[in-house]
């Protein structure tokens, strides 16, 4: 249409987000040199755009089909620090060379991060892997041992290649 031009794009600004939070500190300095912080943050972070497709997500023309939980979205986080001052002992060259000394640590629990369940093939021809059609129940049993818990969480068999010039069903994350 314009010789002149070899490309003309247009950019909008239709990425939205949210997150909702709670958050709980506890600082605890007790006698003799210890000392223990625990925070916990309970989160719930949606959007339509976090690093899916460069924020065109699934279909361009229908950006609320990809609203959903965050990429970066945990739902539970702890962490807690604990510190021991250790006691110095008694003894000028003793307290020199074992003073101050201290014992530290880190400790951080959180949930897992979604993911989005996609066929591994571009079946919409965009030059991206297209969202699964989900055609069974993914859900598979909690009770039982956790080595077949680990090796298997949820049944890929109820996932399945979408046709060709079609989107798939599953949501994002």
């Amino acid at each position: 249409l314009y010789p002149q031009f070899q490309t003309i794009e247009s950019m909008d600004n239709v990425g939205e987000s949210r997150y909702h939070g709670l958050e709980l500190s506890a600082n605890k300095r007790f006698s003799r040199g210890y000392t223990i912080i625990a925070n916990y943050t309970y989160g719930s972070a949606f959007d339509n755009a976090s690093g899916d497709n460069n924020g065109t997500g699934q279909n361009p023309f229908d950006i609320g089909n990809d609203w959903g939980p965050a990429d970066s979205a945990i739902r539970h986080r702890m962490v807690t620090s604990f510190l021991w001052q250790l006691p110095s002992p008694s003894g000028k060259v003793a307290k020199a060379v074992l003073g101050g000394w201290q014992f530290n640590g880190i400790v951080t629990f959180s949930s897992g991060l979604p993911f989005t369940v996609t066929s591994g093939r571009d079946t919409m021809l965009s030059f991206f892997n297209s969202r699964a059609d989900q055609v069974g129940d993914p859900n598979l049993p909690t009770d039982r041992p956790r080595g077949e818990l680990i090796a298997m969480y949820f049944d890929p068999a109820a996932f399945a290649v979408p046709a060709t010039g079609t989107l798939g069903n599953t949501g994002r994350n």
